[in-house]
């Protein structure tokens, strides 16, 4: 039986003991109980799990390093997590918590990484849609730095080279859409000066007006508050790559949300991925069920489906587009599926049972049944097993007399 913790506080001879704390770089504790980041182990990214297994050795595992073992004697304290707290208020609620300069202890880019390691990776992945949920979709455009006047090169920006360019959300309850309708633009300084056409286009605001309401901080604040606060499961088309996107957002603009808003970024929450969702309906009478994986577009299953689109590739439409699509879906799950057998050959119609010529008296005989039948002499041939020429000779020099 194996048991998952979310701390670890290990024993040192002679050094300060290290503490495993889920996603934190391993830290070291000091007599007040305070946690500072262990700079020989930030190599090592943030702690993913935590777990007591049968023997009672605790398997701790890491995000960019190999996980190792520990046994009991080299374990001062383990804490598990039953009320979901988030890190902060499960070291207070067990008298530690973070030195005030936590994250003046780690790089710029290893600050990024825990950031990102962070931010909405707390999901339960569904494998069926509840009656409420919203569903989010994004829209992105790609990267570029300026090089001198008028020269634009395409830029890859702590690990990514696009980012999202429309972000929106749409509530559902019982079939039905409900209050939540968020549309957002994101006016993201690395998009070319373009990209920032087409938004003022698409909403009809002035200049001045697009770059308040598209600031991706004012945008990402607002998804929090309404999106992620209101605590329903969310429901992408291709999850992975949306919250890959998300998180790089948060990450980037983390100093500049609220605690209370970095406590929902790091919240649980239930994920439904809708793509991997049309995968298992497809594959739902395979025996290899488990091997199919398709990924199609969300607009081709949709037309698929019947339901058209009028406006593909609008973040908004295609959230809507991913509502209808799970429901077809869901109603053709329970639907009988006709499974195929193999291919038979033809049936051959009976044929007339012939009785096979014994003398030579019963073999012209039947040659003279099987032309009165309209038979061909090559029919005939065939069927007796003599020379077109016999059947010839036997039809003009042996004809039938009654006798």
């Amino acid at each position: 039986m194996q048991t998952t913790l979310a701390f670890l506080e290990r024993i040192i001879p002679d050094h300060p003991n290290q503490v495993y704390l889920l996603n934190y770089p391993v830290c070291t504790v000091n007599e007040q109980r305070q946690l500072t980041p262990l700079a020989s182990a930030l190599s090592f990214g943030i702690v993913t799990q935590l777990t007591l297994d049968s023997k009672n050795r605790y398997r701790i595992t890491f995000s960019a390093n190999q996980p190792f073992l520990l046994t009991k004697k080299k374990v001062a304290q383990t804490y598990d997590n039953p009320g979901q707290l988030d890190p902060e208020s499960l070291l207070k609620a067990n008298g530690y918590q973070l030195v005030p300069d936590f994250d003046q202890h780690l790089t710029t880019d290893q600050q990024f990484q825990n950031r990102l390691d962070t931010s909405l990776t707390n999901f339960q992945q569904l494998k069926r849609i509840p009656s409420r949920y919203i569903t989010v979709d994004c829209e992105f455009g790609p990267f570029f730095k300026k090089h001198g006047v008028g020269n634009w090169q395409p830029a890859l920006i702590h690990g990514m080279n696009t980012g999202i360019y429309q972000l929106s959300a749409l509530s559902f309850d019982a079939h039905h859409q409900t209050e939540l309708l968020f549309d957002h633009y994101l006016d993201n300084p690395y998009f070319l000066p373009e990209k920032q056409l087409t938004g003022l286009a698409e909403t009809g605001l002035t200049l001045v007006e697009y770059q308040q309401q598209a600031n991706p901080v004012t945008v990402l604040k607002a998804f929090i508050n309404q999106v992620l606060a209101s605590h329903r499961p969310l429901a992408f088309w291709d999850a992975r790559y949306d919250l890959k996107c998300l998180r790089w957002l948060m990450a980037t603009y983390y100093d500049r949300l609220t605690a209370n808003e970095h406590r929902l970024i790091k919240q649980p929450f239930q994920l439904f991925d809708s793509e991997l969702y049309t995968d298992a309906v497809i594959n739902r009478a395979n025996h290899q069920a488990n091997l199919g994986q398709h990924l199609l577009p969300l607009n081709g299953v949709a037309g698929l489906l019947n339901i058209a689109n009028p406006h593909q590739h609008n973040a908004l439409w295609d959230a809507l587009t991913i509502h209808h699509v799970i429901e077809k879906l869901t109603q053709l799950k329970v639907e009988p599926v006709q499974v195929l057998t193999a291919p038979q050959p033809p049936a051959i119609p009976p044929t007339l049972a012939l009785p096979t010529p014994k003398t030579k008296d019963h073999k012209y005989q039947l040659v003279h049944q099987l032309r009165s039948t309209g038979q061909t002499y090559r029919e005939i041939a065939a069927t007796v097993g003599i020379s077109i020429s016999g059947v010839n000779y036997i039809l003009k020099k042996h004809p039938i007399t009654n006798s």
